[in-house]
């Protein structure tokens, strides 16, 4: 599962000189108005450099897709494909299919935790001392907004991080205390 704050919407004008990178760097892609691509992804560092050599693009998170000037359609389509414009019910019944590839059950099930878990609070910071951050990063994506590394100590394995998550302190602390120094 991933944090659905971390799912990015990429719309490259490609009558503006922009260049179109590798289409595997983006789990699902449109082509529309035989000169615009928009690509869904996951946010990382690789994705964003190849980006840079792009040339003009402009990149959405999933709160600021609604309010983009993309065509209506063209949102839906890509709401569709998530699952954010769906029902919990309907997006189990596409679970369902023996068909569906394994990168859109990723997000259709990130969408149903953040439905059942997250929507609706407002996102908190912590800092904290852990250890084996990146064990808890890898154990809970869809908790983990954001982070940034204060300091770090390997012979302990300890970790100073400030964390941004939806959690409350208490459901913080239950779900992370194997990790909470």
């Amino acid at each position: 599962m991933i944090n659905v704050k971390n799912i990015i919407v990429t719309h490259i004008p490609l009558s503006d000189d922009g260049y179109l990178p590798s289409l595997d760097l983006f789990d699902f892609h449109i082509f529309y108005d035989d000169d615009n691509f928009i690509g869904v992804s996951i946010d990382s560092s690789q994705l964003r450099f190849e980006l840079e050599d792009a040339g003009l693009h402009k990149t959405y998170d999933i709160e600021t897709l609604i309010f983009s000037t993309i065509p209506n359609q063209i949102k839906n389509m890509i709401l569709t494909y998530l699952g954010l414009n769906m029902s919990i019910d309907e997006i189990l019944d596409i679970m369902l299919d023996e068909e569906l590839d394994v990168i859109r059950s990723i997000y259709l099930n990130s969408v149903i935790y953040y439905r059942t878990n997250q929507e609706g609070k407002e996102v908190k910071g912590y800092d904290l001392s852990v250890k084996h951050f990146i064990e808890l990063r890898h154990k809970f994506p869809q908790d983990i907004v954001s982070y940034d590394i204060l300091e770090r100590e390997n012979e302990n394995y300890e970790t100073k991080v400030k964390l941004e998550t939806y959690l409350t302190e208490e459901e913080l602390k239950d779900k992370f205390k194997e990790f909470l120094v």
